[in-house]
């Protein structure tokens, strides 16, 4: 992994498509010296669910088609953009659902799907011990520009780009572990994390990118945003070999964003969404059909 610093912070003029792709285009391009010489990239926005991007939870399509103009006016021209599924739902579902089909179709740039693609066998040194795993072999070989979101998780107290890069790595081990090895085996030259919309217990149309060639750089920024001290972070502590050290990030203050936040507690991953539970409720005054009891969890059906 790089030893880089550098850090930068952009609010896009609205949240309009337009903007966004412009906006991120510009700041891929800030790139060219650390891109131009590469031949093939791996695009990677975080698609572990169907959600809509407005959401704050996925990768909106509109951003990785801006990454994409960015590369192209740098002059790379094999891109790849690779797509992860989740724990329920596969990456071809997703895919489609997301609008990533279409959109590879518009670029006239290449589609896989990391659920699909050949693994092959890693092992990486990991807080003094060399730990074994596997991952896709693209994301292996190819260098990746990693395009996260800002969002809640469940394994940390946030995801952005080490826990994109990890989604798909496959290790024995503890979370923490999994992050590190993942951040270990991949060449990341750019990150670009979409905050267009941030994800804290609800969505907010936030307007911002945070970009940098450091993996842990921009995580332990993001730390910031979600109010968390990235020293309570164990991927971080093992991947900063001690305490993180936070770096200054150019352009726009993220404790000045994280006001901005509506920051609410996480969702418990054994309880379902209240606004699943109301639109649920809604189906079923609609349809007639019965309400799924297991969506009332601790409540009484009204």
């Amino acid at each position: 992994m790089t030893a880089q610093h550098f850090l930068r912070a952009t609010r896009t003029p609205s949240v309009r498509p337009d903007d966004v792709r412009e906006t991120v285009r510009d700041r891929i391009t800030t790139y060219r010296g650390r891109l131009s010489d590469l031949e093939s990239v791996v695009v990677l926005p975080d698609t572990h669910y169907p959600h809509h991007p407005t959401t704050g939870m996925v990768t909106d399509p509109t951003v990785v088609a801006g990454v994409v103009d960015g590369l192209r006016e740098i002059g790379i021209e094999s891109i790849t953009i690779a797509i992860a599924g989740g724990r329920h739902v596969t990456g071809t579902r997703a895919a489609r659902y997301l609008g990533y089909e279409s959109l590879t179709e518009e670029l006239d740039v290449e589609f896989l799907v990391l659920d699909e693609a050949e693994q092959v066998d890693i092992t990486v040194s990991v807080d003094g011990r060399r730990v074994p795993g596997m991952m896709p072999k693209p994301l292996r070989e190819y260098p990746v520009v990693n395009v996260p979101t800002a969002r809640y998780a469940w394994e940390t107290s946030f995801a952005a780009a080490v826990a994109n890069l990890g989604r798909s790595c496959a290790v024995a081990e503890a979370p923490a572990i999994e992050l590190a090895v993942a951040a270990k085996a991949t060449d990341v030259p750019v990150t670009l994390v979409d905050a267009v919309y941030t994800y804290t217990g609800t969505a907010n149309a936030t307007g911002l990118l945070l970009d940098g060639e450091n993996v842990v750089d921009i995580d332990i920024a993001m730390a910031t945003l979600f109010g968390v001290d990235p020293a309570d972070e164990e991927y971080l502590r093992i991947l900063s070999q001690g305490t993180p050290t936070e770096y200054p990030v150019e352009g726009v203050s993220l404790a000045d964003v994280r006001a901005e936040l509506p920051l609410r507690p996480k969702p418990k991953p054994d309880e379902p969404h209240h606004l699943v539970t109301e639109a649920y409720k809604m189906y079923t005054r609609v349809s007639g059909d019965a309400f799924p009891p297991q969506l009332l969890g601790n409540q009484t059906r009204k």
